[in-house]
């Protein structure tokens, strides 16, 4: 050069590796991290162990090596006395959570009728388990998945059988027990055309304490939003696909807050297991997964400011018209970064 004057020194050009999002073995099939943009909303948390998001369903394999560490334990029954109930709450031995389920009408052939404190989803069910995994998976553990909030914990309740039945007196008692050990978000991916005012009542009473509830729409593909979702205490979640489409079975219009991904979403499975499965139930842990991060983040948001971050933040326009999807589809980078 003619300008040598101006050069300090010569350095070997070096080179930079983009960083993979996590070393699970799996994370190329979740589609879903890259559309809700998971990793941006990872620079700010992966969650904290002093969040607690409570699902309701039809428990979950504690015994899965992708869930293990995520799950709650309750402290004073696991230093405590085997048949004892150390913590005085009315329940022996529920050590990590407990199996709400007394559903004589739904018999079929599992562990339908006594409640106990082995929530332990069945093997022919697995849907509580498929909801732990988006939620809160393991992350860079070298297997299976990642989860969207992998460092909060999750309490195990079950409240339904195998196939996937739910009374109402059960997720009642389910609910009170969340918020008795402080969860601050509970999933419910489940739902019906009618709820009792009980019900309503129990919502409303825990929204006022504080907590959120994040409900799946229903899977009819029809203009109509399923309770629990359509009570306005709960974040109402649709499904969205890979483009970004409202998906043919999930129920939508007004009611609804926004959508999330429920289209081939790749999750934990009883027994060691993975499988890919699809509906607005795989949807609304997505949401209650970025409620968690939110919380982690910032422990002062209430349950209507975390509604409003999340459609505030929300991904639009939407091949689908606004008044069938709401706010828009969920963006957890978005949402961490407001």
């Amino acid at each position: 050069y003619q300008t040598k004057q101006w050069i300090e020194s010569f350095q070997p050009v070096g080179h930079f590796k983009i960083f993979p999002l996590t070393n699970d073995s799996l994370v190329s099939q979740q589609w879903y991290l890259d559309k809700i943009n998971v990793a941006q909303a990872w620079q700010v948390s992966q969650g904290v162990p002093d969040v607690l998001v409570a699902i309701i369903d039809t428990g979950i394999d504690y015994r899965h090596p992708d869930l293990e560490n995520s799950l709650w334990q309750n402290a004073a029954e696991n230093n405590g006395q085997p048949g004892v109930d150390d913590d005085g709450n009315g329940l022996v031995d529920d050590v990590m959570g407990w199996d709400f389920t007394d559903a004589p009408r739904f018999a079929d052939g599992g562990d339908y009728l006594t409640p106990d404190p082995d929530p332990m989803d069945e093997f022919a069910g697995g849907h509580g388990t498929e909801i732990a995994g988006i939620i809160a998976a393991g992350v860079d553990n070298v297997q299976g998945i990642a989860g969207i909030a992998p460092k909060v914990k999750i309490l195990n309740l079950r409240a339904g059988t195998a196939s996937g039945y739910l009374e109402e007196d059960d997720v009642i008692q389910a609910m009170l027990y969340a918020y008795a050990m402080g969860a601050k978000v509970i999933n419910m991916s489940f739902g019906d055309l009618k709820i009792s005012t009980l019900f309503k009542d129990v919502v409303h009473f825990l929204w006022q304490q504080g907590v959120t509830f994040v409900a799946a729409a229903g899977n009819e593909g029809q203009p109509q939003v399923y309770f629990p979702a359509a009570l306005k205490e709960t974040i109402a979640v649709g499904s969205s696909d890979q483009d970004d489409r409202l998906t043919g079975f999930s129920n939508f219009g007004y009611g609804i807050d926004l959508i999330a991904p429920g289209a081939a979403i790749i999750s934990t499975a009883p027994g060691n297991q993975y499988r890919t499965v699809s509906g607005t139930s795989f949807s609304a842990p997505m949401v209650s997964g970025v409620c968690a991060l939110l919380l982690s983040a910032n422990n002062r948001l209430t349950n209507e400011n975390l509604r409003a971050v999340l459609r505030q933040s929300a991904e639009k326009p939407l091949p689908n018209p606004q008044w069938q999807v709401g706010a828009g589809r969920l963006n957890a980078g978005k949402a961490l970064l407001l």
